[in-house]
């Protein structure tokens, strides 16, 4: 099921066009970073394409031997129910409590500063859609074992709409006074005051669009096909797509973003197409830790992970490719390389794996762990309802010699099969010998079952008892099921909090200190009456150093929740 022929990306590439020498060479570099990276992540995608599939719950559809009756084709599909499950699970675990956040001073001069910036990030993370994103990430770590998520600023606009008042106005003689120093009296329209108020008097309001910056971080779910990562660690980057049109916005709203020049050189390659703004470049963004550098390219069309995308749409019989918009397949362009833009000088993709293995990059997933045991369980279905068919279906012999409406034998034997003898088996046809699956053969699915429960760490709680042998129906029964079972469950939690929130937070929060130069405003619904739900910030309130705790309600064993309502009971006892 591998894409083939396999498509080195890097033969037949055009030069790095570029004016600069030395940039030419930086371009280079990064490029052989890039195939470097690739020819490493290349061992796994094809294994992860089996793991998408499994999650999918799709088989090639299977036969008798006549080519032509279908075989039973079931899949228990304990993959997409593990997968969603533990997604339900982290998700719960982290958001069900608002603010899920908590967002603490380094010192004591940070103090005032750390409540704004906890306000700030509560409504900006909401307006970017960071737990939709999450979720895609998450899954995606436990689909494919090993995920990333990029922190970014967005640059792009929303449009709003701005209210264009018209003015009710009057003609009036006033005095002007002309260059050469005398004063005429002209005619002039201008507004009409309120005699009450002084203010001019609106006659009408007409709606107009407006572009509004979005000044807020932005998040991303990277494919898996689109995330390349150093083995040795320090370097990592994203394969993403934008269309030209997106660059031009991000480039008016920033103009240092990107190369000027390599900008214009795609709007000149560009400028033959009819709709160019809708023109997708699949750039490449290289960040290394090494030289704290980043390394923006155009990277062709890359038809390898092209291909590998066709190939998951197929699973579903859909196709990825033959839909999309155009996409940009000349040379490759440098577009931007300096040091790191941000603040916090960090590589702004963060990744991380389900189960983490020593001297591995890439970690185990949700469905590698019990993938051939999966397989196991469904071959037996299979086999058991194949024998149930043939059971009900019988299969014959029948002489050969015999005067036999074979047509109506057909009809009436299916899936069965016919067998041709010589001679007389028992009155010309005779039914052979069948196998019906008795009670004891159905153990082997609890064997799988109980073996891809106790592999995976998610099991049946309201099916499982405590201390009995049969189920346990009552909470308390179930909640200490679900209690001894959540020990693996944390240390993915821990994962998660360790290699992604923590730091994304810090990073956003450095993101909103350096971007952020205008006064703006936050929405907040959690405070109490008399407190202004849309409390303007200025931007010198923020400036400070935190740290950052999760504090959800459901966090599994979270001291720091503990400890709070602790501190609020004695408040409110005392």
């Amino acid at each position: 099921m591998a894409p083939n022929p396999t498509v080195d990306q890097d033969k037949g590439t055009p030069a790095v066009q570029s004016a600069n020498p030395a940039l030419e060479a930086v371009a280079r570099d990064a490029e052989k970073h890039l195939r470097r990276m690739l020819y490493f992540r290349r061992q796994y995608d094809q294994r992860r394409s089996f793991f998408y599939r499994q999650y999918v719950g799709q088989q090639d559809r299977r036969y008798f031997p006549d080519n032509i009756t279908p075989r039973s084709n079931s899949f228990v599909n304990y993959p997409h129910s593990n997968v969603e499950t533990i997604s339900s699970r982290v998700q719960d675990a982290f958001f069900s409590f608002d603010p899920w956040q908590e967002c603490k001073p380094r010192g004591a001069q940070d103090s005032e500063a750390a409540e704004k910036m906890g306000q700030t990030l509560h409504y900006m993370l909401k307006r970017a859609n960071f737990v939709g994103t999450f979720s895609d990430f998450v899954k995606n770590v436990l689909i494919y074992g090993h995920a990333g998520i990029k922190v970014d600023w967005d640059w792009d606009y929303d449009m709003g709409i701005e209210a264009n008042p018209e003015f009710l106005t009057q003609i009036l003689n006033v005095p002007q006074q002309m260059p050469d120093g005398s004063v005429q009296v002209v005619q002039q329209e201008v507004p009409v005051p309120d005699p009450n108020t002084g203010i001019p008097i609106v006659k009408a309001i007409h709606p107009q669009p407006k572009m509004i910056p979005r000044m807020r971080p932005k998040f991303t779910a990277i494919d898996v096909y689109d995330l390349l990562v150093d083995p040795d660690g320090g370097v990592s980057a994203h394969v993403t797509e934008k269309s030209f049109g997106q660059l031009r916005r991000e480039v008016e709203s920033k103009p240092d973003l990107y190369f000027q020049e390599g900008i214009a050189d795609l709007a000149s390659r560009l400028a033959g197409e009819d709709d160019p703004d809708n023109i997708i470049i699949r750039i490449a963004e290289l960040w290394n830790e090494h030289t704290n550098t980043c390394t923006i390219l155009t990277f062709g069309k890359d038809s390898e992970a092209v291909a590998w995308k066709d190939l998951r749409a197929s699973f579903r019989q859909a196709s990825y490719s033959g839909y999309r918009r155009k996409l940009y397949g000349g040379p490759a362009i440098l577009l931007y390389h300096g040091e790191n833009p941000f603040f916090h000088k960090r590589s702004p993709i963060l990744h991380t794996s389900f189960i983490k293995m020593p001297n591995e990059v890439f970690g185990l997933g949700a469905i590698e762990t019990i993938s051939d045991m999966t397989e196991s369980m469904n071959r037996f279905v299979n086999m058991i309802a194949d024998n149930w068919n043939l059971g009900i279906n019988r299969r014959y012999a029948y002489d050969i010699n015999a005067d036999i409406d074979h047509n109506a034998l057909n009809m009436f034997n299916v899936p069965g099969g016919k067998v041709a003898v010589s001679g007389n088996p028992n009155d010309v046809v005779a039914p052979l010998p069948f196998f019906t699956p008795q009670r004891q053969d159905y153990a082997i699915l609890d064997l799988f079952k109980g073996m891809i429960e106790m592999t995976s760490g998610v099991s049946d709680f309201y099916g499982k008892g405590v201390g009995t042998p049969g189920g346990n129906k009552t909470a308390t029964g179930i909640a200490s099921v679900i209690n001894e079972s959540n020990f693996r469950f944390k240390m993915f939690i821990r994962n998660l909090e360790l290699d992604i929130l923590q730091p994304l937070l810090a990073m956003c929060a450095s993101m909103i200190q350096q971007y952020c130069t205008d006064e703006f405003e936050i929405m907040v619904t959690d405070e109490a009456p008399g407190i202004p739900k849309w409390p303007l910030v200025k931007p010198e309130e923020l400036i400070g150093n935190f740290n950052f705790d999760l504090v959800a309600a459901n966090y599994a064993t979270n001291k720091v929740v503990r400890q709070r309502n602790l501190l609020a009971f004695e408040n409110w006892a005392s």
